[in-house]
């Protein structure tokens, strides 16, 4: 379960200047069966539940979100760098923010910190995400409302075509 973080430590990998940030402690959940680390799919997760953490954290439950409006986040595209392992018992920082948002989607990027052998984070996990806004009825992209923009803060804001990679 990961915990929301108020005071943010500072993050040099982190290019916004405000993050969503959580924290999370390995447990043998978290691990694979044949090699005793995170396993990968445990990442996808975590970056998930991390996506999931800001919205609401912005005012957006998702699924009252869906229910009130109509329109729901669809993910087009997870990519995900694997740089070192973490372990069990190692606490975990987690960052994410939008780095461009468009009429209909956005780009989210995310990071996952771990402890190296003298205890200084280091990145464990990069993930950028695509991800579009949809109404759900009739399946099909919609406008971002400008409330919801404002809300995330991108770092970056496009008038027309879509959130690159």
């Amino acid at each position: 379960m990961l915990e929301h973080v108020h005071d943010v430590p500072v993050l040099e990998e982190v290019p916004h200047e405000s993050p969503h940030v959580c924290t999370v402690t390995v447990t043998e959940d978290h691990l694979s069966t044949m090699v005793k680390h995170v396993n990968n799919v445990m990442f996808l997760e975590f970056f998930s539940q991390l996506a999931e953490s800001h919205a609401n954290a912005e005012g957006y439950d998702l699924v009252s979100h869906a229910r009130s409006t109509g329109n729901a986040w669809y993910v087009l595209r997870h990519e995900i760098d694997y740089e070192r392992e973490a372990m069990l018992g190692d606490r975990l920082v987690l960052a994410t923010w939008i780095d461009t948002m468009s009429r209909t989607t956005c780009r989210r990027d995310s990071i996952i910190f771990g402890p190296d052998e003298t205890g200084r984070m280091r990145v464990c996990a990069r993930c950028t995400s695509r991800w579009i806004y949809m109404n759900i009825e009739r399946g099909r992209p919609t406008r971002i409302p400008d409330h919801i923009t404002r809300s995330f803060k991108p770092i970056h804001v496009q008038v027309s075509g879509t959130a690159g990679r």
